[in-house]
């Protein structure tokens, strides 16, 4: 879940950037590798029109095509440089306009943001976030 939001996701910035005609085609399928229906609220989230069932354009597993853009990725962040601040932050502001909450954000911290994602114990003992409730408050 969590590389799926961070590498897969945060490309769609660059993409959206560079590409945002191939991105807004209908005719475009995102390959992420998690296409349940929390992957495709995510994807909803970044602005991606899409569903699971027919209307689903998020791909998983091998696959062939005409044309593949590859944009660029986002460093684990179990590495020292950690993920790319300008995706995240574009990130952000994508999913802040898609859930229109930007008038009950708080703009005095404008230039900081966090992306947390919580983390099950039960799924994953080392790697869970054990006091995620302190975290966010």
């Amino acid at each position: 879940y969590y590389h799926f939001v961070i590498d897969s996701l945060s490309r769609l910035v660059w993409m959206k950037e560079q590409f945002p005609d191939v991105v807004a085609s209908s005719q475009t399928a995102f390959h992420t590798g998690y296409i349940s229906e929390a992957g495709q609220a995510w994807a909803r989230l970044m602005g991606i029109s899409t569903h699971t069932g027919l209307e689903n354009r998020l791909i998983d597993g091998w696959w062939k095509a005409q044309v593949v853009y590859f944009p660029p990725s986002n460093g684990c962040m179990n590495q020292p440089h950690g993920t790319d601040p300008h995706a995240v932050t574009e990130m952000r502001k994508q999913v802040v306009s898609e859930i229109g909450t930007s008038s009950s954000l708080d703009n005095s911290r404008a230039s900081l943001t966090v992306l947390l994602l919580q983390r099950d114990a039960r799924i994953s003992q080392s790697r869970s976030v054990q006091n995620h409730d302190e975290v966010v408050s």
